[in-house]
């Protein structure tokens, strides 16, 4: 029998900082934290996105989940400086019989 490994998700997020705070902005699902910190706004965003991802399983609103975040934040993604992977440990609960890929990277660039 063959086992048929689950794709796993990536989602790239921006950091910039905009005054004396720091933004952070999932470019995949439209979702911005922002904190004084650039560690407390990783974190922010992260927990967002999980939050995010397990109410709309949660409520059989899967076709909402990605909402691309407008096009002037995406065009920001080519004044990065440095782009880099963090691999986070997040499965996405199962719902009605339903296997949902696991969010298993989130791409931090930062301009």
């Amino acid at each position: 029998m063959l086992i048929k490994k689950l794709p796993s998700i990536k989602v790239n997020v921006l950091i910039y900082k905009e005054g004396n705070e720091w933004v952070a902005h999932c470019l995949q699902m439209d979702i911005v934290a922002t904190n004084t910190s650039k560690k407390a706004v990783e974190d922010d965003i992260i927990s967002l996105i999980k939050a995010h991802y397990i109410y709309a399983i949660e409520n059989d609103n899967l076709e909402n989940i990605f909402k691309p975040a407008p096009s002037e934040v995406w065009g920001k993604i080519g004044s990065t400086t440095k782009c880099e992977i963090k691999k986070i440990s997040f499965i996405a609960p199962k719902i009605k019989e339903k296997t949902i890929p696991p969010i298993k990277e989130v791409e931090f660039c930062f301009a």
